[in-house]
């Protein structure tokens, strides 16, 4: 009785295992077909979320003559670098290494001032070449103030530069990049943030000008708690210093 019930159970428990294994691999194909992507686009995520944030920040440098200034409301971080209308000598460059692809918008801020240039030029320098946008300073203070969308390459370094070949005082605040369709891959680079580990590099001797003559005044500086916050642009975080 025994044989008789092994001699009928083996074949069936073997075409059961036949069948399970095809199905299984017909549920593969159909995997393939209509999940793998947003399996791939998972693991992608994770890869990113272990080795880091996208963007890493780099050194700022400028040439000729800046002041440091916080004079005017609107910007972001403690102070921003100021410099009078000119014919271009004077630049402040934010440099920043791309370590994952894609698109990328580019926002900048600053403190807006009637004196200020209505055509201050930001370039920005990258694999794809050179494009500068021209933003109206004296209007739009802060706030992020878009200069385009660029297509970067997996280890390129680009560099944002603004000169002050303008009509009026010219304002290096902040720039600000994320990646279009993750939010969560940003950076922002400030004038000069101590809290990063990093000072603006002065690559070529300078005579500090009149601060007036960069559109600045004698006041007191406004200090933020904090030159790393992800505080809103020209919020103060605390009141004007009395002398």
């Amino acid at each position: 009785m025994v044989k008789r019930l092994i001699r009928w159970v083996v074949p069936i428990l073997f075409f059961a295992t036949i069948l399970s294994v095809m199905i299984g691999f017909r549920h593969l194909e159909t995997l393939e077909a209509n999940e793998m992507r947003v399996i791939e686009e998972f693991r992608q995520r994770w890869v990113r979320e272990t080795d880091g944030p996208g963007l890493m920040r780099m050194q700022e440098t400028f040439w000729g003559e800046w002041v440091v200034s916080s004079n005017a409301n609107g910007y972001f971080g403690p102070d921003y670098h100021a410099s009078q209308a000119g014919d271009g000598s004077a630049s402040f460059t934010w440099t920043f290494q791309v370590k994952q692809a894609g698109k990328y918008n580019i926002h900048v801020n600053y403190a807006a001032a009637f004196d200020r240039a209505s055509n201050a030029p930001y370039t920005v320098s990258y694999s794809g070449g050179t494009a500068t946008e021209l933003v109206d300073q004296r209007t739009g203070g802060g706030r992020w103030i878009s200069i385009g969308t660029y297509d970067f390459q997996e280890g390129e370094e680009v560099t944002v530069t603004l000169t002050n070949n303008t009509d009026g005082a010219v304002i290096a605040d902040a720039i600000r990049i994320t990646e279009e369709g993750n939010s969560s891959n940003k950076l922002i680079l400030d004038n000069r943030n101590p809290n990063q580990g990093f000072e603006p590099v002065q690559q070529a001797p300078q005579q500090q000008p009149n601060p007036e003559q960069a559109g600045e005044g004698e006041n007191d500086p406004q200090q933020s708690a904090d030159g790393q916050n992800e505080q809103q642009p020209g919020v103060q975080l605390a009141p004007p210093q009395q002398p």
